[in-house]
This record gives C-alpha cells, sequence and structure tokens, in this order.
C-alpha cells in the first residue's frame, strides 16, 4: 500500500508526503524540546527565572502534578494539534487510514488525559473530556461515512 502511495504518478502526491515527512520531523523537535526542558527543569519550576522562560509550559498545571505526567500536558497538546493535521496530510489520497488513525489516536489521547488529570480545576476537566468525546464522536462519524472500498 505505502509503496503504491510513494510511487503514484501524480506529482502532488510526492509533495505531500515529502511536506509530511518534514512538518513531522520538526513535530518530533518541538515535542523532544519541550520534553526535554521540562525533565531538565522539573525541580525548579518555582523559580522566578524559571518561570520568567517556561512558565507558559506548565502554567495551567497544579504544583502537586509537577512530579507526574501532567507536567507534560502542554508538548502533549502541541503533539496532538500536529498529527491530527499530519494524519490528514500523509494519509490524503487513503482515506480509509486516515480515518482510522484519527479514531485510534483520539482514543490514546483520551485514556491519557484522564489517567494523567493534568488540570486539577473541574470544570476544565469536564470541559476537555467532552471536548475528546466529540472529537471521538466526529471521527467514528468519518469513518461510518467513508467509502472504505474505494480507498483500497
Amino acid at each position: 500500500m505505502l509503496k503504491k502511495f510513494i510511487e503514484n504518478e501524480e506529482p502532488m502526491v510526492k509533495q505531500d508526503l515529502t511536506t509530511g515527512m518534514v512538518s513531522l520531523s520538526y513535530i518530533i523537535i518541538v515535542f523532544v524540546w519541550c520534553v526535554y526542558t521540562l525533565q531538565k527543569n522539573r525541580e525548579k519550576l518555582e523559580k522566578e527565572e524559571v518561570k520568567d522562560r517556561i512558565g507558559k509550559m506548565y502554567m495551567d498545571i497544579p504544583e502537586r502534578k509537577h512530579s507526574s505526567m501532567g507536567l507534560f500536558y502542554f508538548p502533549y497538546m502541541l503533539l496532538r494539534m500536529f498529527l491530527f493535521i499530519m494524519i490528514g496530510t500523509v494519509f490524503l489520497h487513503y482515506d480509509v487510514f486516515a480515518v482510522q488513525s484519527l479514531m485510534l489516536f483520539n482514543t490514546f489521547c483520551y485514556i491519557w488525559y484522564f489517567q494523567c488529570e493534568p488540570h486539577s480545576n473541574q470544570v476544565r476537566r469536564i470541559r476537555e473530556g467532552v471536548n475528546e468525546i466529540f472529537t471521538m464522536i466526529g471521527a467514528y462519524h468519518l469513518m461510518l461515512f467513508t467509502n472504505a472500498y474505494l480507498a483500497i
């Protein structure tokens, strides 16, 4: 499948794949940098100089979550946003793979968020949960109404 996708005669397909791979490498670099920076400064997060430099990365996360995976909420959200776009870009001509990947990835996002519970505010957790559920419903409806037999 992937070989047919790469060797497709349409010139835009190769350009889309190249753009997708370059964007994916950028995403990975930004994600790794954010995780590395937060991990390196984990013990110094309450100092003013660290807050001034990287405070936006953990602004909404309560202090009790600084030692858990909840601290990595910002890099996770960046990765999630970019990957949702990337799935559509990489699988541009293969709707079945795009929809199934969206559904699987969204399920993992839902599980991760409620396992870590990065926010202590109940309203914020409910809002994020409702967002995840509606995104999953949207991906499920995409899966129902995609012509799977035409994409293979």
